[in-house]
């Protein structure tokens, strides 16, 4: 007992004395005594009834404080952002909070006295058995990630602490659960789309080699068997060793021209092979540089173009930048007592609709951060449910901070019901802005590599299926030519000799195409504009295609007037011409005519190419300038395309800022028309 209650005890005892010592005196000792003895003692009665009194008030606000203090503990250990929970050593649940039981959707009230390992995946039933007993054994703390099968019989990632403790010589497990299934789900993304990168790479035919600034091979790609060395052999080399003498002062002053302007380049040289022969490659590189702004390393990528007989898109290194997301964080809780009408809003909660230190939420205005959208309604719609039938929600939906910031957010809900109506709304806010920026990330990364397989799938289908044609009327021609000078038989060696020409024409056609396309692609295309005398350059390109229109007694006629001039690229200017002019003579039956005329305004040139040939199918004009809808015809004479001469037309033009179309009406001919917008320059 406390001195302060022996105080008390002596206090109470001397009054009692004084009482009875006064009762005992005779009637004159009490009337002598009334005056000041009684009376002291009416006194000292009331100071303690005062005292009493006082005592009992602070008692009764402690009670209120302890029980203020228990309610706010209660807050935290239910809606903390993790679970815990406490087993005994048979893995029984002792004890569990509300951020658990929504872990694995069970009620408030399911937990206690259950074998916590029915929620456990039957793969991770044995780590966590020993993950326990080392916890028990060693008295020390774990940490184990493992699969929960949660009510809906889905599984889910939790990372788990684990430690013992005692309670009346019994001891006890204390486990903290957290939420890490988005995570490992990012996680699997992420490094499948790496895969998926690193597999294209490796099997790529160019070789990519990565140098250090001493010009020493540091990486070689498989696709070095090209040189026939291996990528270990690769690394025995310095990046000037293979190449051919004759080559090589070009290469370095190229190459130190990189370095001082910063810019990459595309060259063409020899290099040499493991068994002593030199094959031509085409390489273009880049110089890398770090924080301080010296070089570090520099890539290059080498394209073998003497034995190949078709280019492929180069597919540049990415650089996936991995970002891993961690345990849930920022989460805060909330509580509506709906009987008092108090909102409560956690530390966190008010952090993240960033309102004032001061601020103090109500119901009536807690749901005007919602953005106004489909959520501000929805989201009333689920309290509505939450309040009236008690089902719980989880949300995902944007709010407008006070500080007027877009933030994505999670908000979770339950209702706690007593005789059928809700009383209180709690619940988690969770701040989850970087959760969906990481999912917006990983899905343009996957829809820019479905595009990026589309596109090569597309265009090696288109190699494979053209350029195979040509090359095999060329060599199967020059068998039979060969065979017919030998036996000494001229009979059709003018015929056959015609056929390999045109063979080679079209092979070689297609071949400018790919290599300019791929240029443009790969973005190793210089852009030179300047002033074009176009009658001079359209004068070239029909001069270029006479033989071929005058096999087919096709007439030109060119309605340019003289003097026109456009701002462009003079080398993509020409592809275009040369491009819609070829197809136009394809296309154009014998004895036909092709027209090139020209309008203006004070915006732009455009320039039309019109036969009165096959014609289009109307539901082929939208897929002419998509290599992922690529079409092609056979012309008039039975000529074979690519559709990739048309695709590159709208490359160029679309670089100069311009725009191409088409019109086109079956069995009586096509227009192709093309603008380029008018640039004032200086004189």
């Amino acid at each position: 007992m406390s001195a302060v209650n022996f105080k008390e005890m002596d206090k109470k005892t001397r009054i009692k004395e004084q009482i009875e010592d006064v009762l005992k005196n005779n009637s004159d000792v009490l009337r002598n005594a009334y005056s000041k003895s009684l009376e002291q003692l009416v006194e000292d009665l009331k100071i303690y009834q005062h005292e009493l009194e006082f005592q009992n008030d602070e008692l009764v606000r402690i009670q209120v404080d302890l029980e203020n203090s228990k309610i706010e503990y209660q807050n935290l250990f239910q809606h903390a952002p993790v679970g815990y929970l406490v087993l005994d050593e048979y893995f029984q649940i002792l004890d569990c909070n509300q951020t658990f039981r929504s872990l694995i959707s069970y009620s408030r009230d399911c937990q206690k006295n259950m074998d916590f390992r029915v929620f456990l995946a039957p793969e991770y039933q044995d780590p966590f058995h020993f993950f326990i007993r080392d916890i028990l054994k060693l008295n020390t703390s774990r940490q184990i990630e493992i699969q929960l099968i949660t009510h809906e019989h889905s599984n889910k990632f939790v990372s788990i602490y684990g430690n013992v403790f005692s309670n009346n010589d019994t001891p006890k497990i204390r486990l903290t659960v957290t939420d890490i299934n988005d995570s490992i789900i990012t996680q699997k993304a992420l490094y499948k789309s790496e895969e998926e990168l690193r597999t294209i790479t490796e099997n790529m035919t160019d070789m990519i080699v990565v140098s250090d600034i001493k010009g020493n091979i540091k990486y070689a790609s498989p696709s070095c068997k090209i040189l026939g060395y291996s990528p270990q052999e690769m690394k025995n080399f310095g990046i000037f060793d293979l190449i051919h003498p004759e080559d090589l002062s070009f290469v370095v002053s190229r190459f130190q021209k990189a370095i001082v302007t910063k810019t990459s380049d595309s060259l063409e040289f020899r290099l040499h092979t493991k068994s002593g022969k030199y094959i031509w490659v085409e390489t273009a590189g880049n110089i890398i540089y770090n924080k301080e702004g010296e070089i570090d390393r520099a890539v290059f990528v080498v394209r073998d173009i003497s034995d190949r007989k078709h280019t492929e898109e180069q597919l540049a290194k990415t650089r996936e930048l991995l970002h891993q997301t961690s345990q849930l964080a920022r989460v805060g809780g909330w509580e509506l007592d709906r009987i008092t009408r108090n909102l409560y809003w956690s530390e966190v909660t008010a952090e993240i609709h960033e309102v004032d230190d001061d601020y103090k939420p109500k119901p009536e205005t807690a749901l005007d951060f919602i953005k106004e959208s489909e959520f501000s309604e929805k989201m009333k719609m689920l309290v509505a449910e939450a309040v009236g039938q008690g089902k719980p929600f989880d949300e995902e939906f944007q709010i407008i901070t006070a500080k007027g910031n877009l933030r994505w957010v999670r908000a979770k809900g339950y209702a706690e019901l007593k005789e059928g109506q809700c009383v209180r709304l709690y619940g988690i806010f969770q701040d989850i802005e970087e959760k969906r920026r990481t999912e917006e990330i990983l899905k343009l990364s996957e829809q820019r590599l479905l595009e990026l397989n589309a596109t090569k799938d597309t265009f090696f289908s288109i190699i494979a299926r053209d350029l195979k044609s040509p090359f095999n009327s060329i060599m199967g021609f020059s068998e039979i030519l060969s065979e017919q000078i030998q036996e000494k038989n001229y009979t059709g060696i003018e015929e056959y000799a015609k056929i390999i020409q045109d063979s080679s024409k079209r092979a070689m056609n297609l071949l400018i195409n790919i290599l300019e396309w791929s240029r443009v692609q790969t973005g190793r295309i210089n852009f030179n504009p300047g002033n074009i005398d176009t009658n001079r350059l359209v004068d070239e390109i029909i001069e270029l295609l006479k033989d071929a229109a005058l096999q087919k007694k096709i007439t030109i006629n060119k309605l340019i007037p003289a003097n026109v001039s456009v701002f462009g690229d003079k080398e993509m200017i020409g592809t275009i011409f040369r491009n819609l002019i070829s197809n136009a003579i394809k296309f154009t039956h014998p004895s036909g005519k092709i027209i090139i005329a020209m309008s203006e305004n004070p915006q732009d040139t455009t320039f039309y190419i019109k036969d009165n040939g096959v014609g289009i199918k109307q539901d082929y004009i939208e897929k002419l300038f998509r290599i992922d809808r690529n079409i092609t015809t056979p012309g008039t004479e039975n000529e074979r395309g690519t559709g990739l001469g048309l695709i590159l037309c709208k490359e160029f033009i679309e670089k100069h800022g311009g725009k191409i179309w088409v019109n086109s009406v079956e069995m009586k001919g096509s227009t192709f028309s093309f603008s380029l917008p008018k640039i004032q320059h200086d004189k």
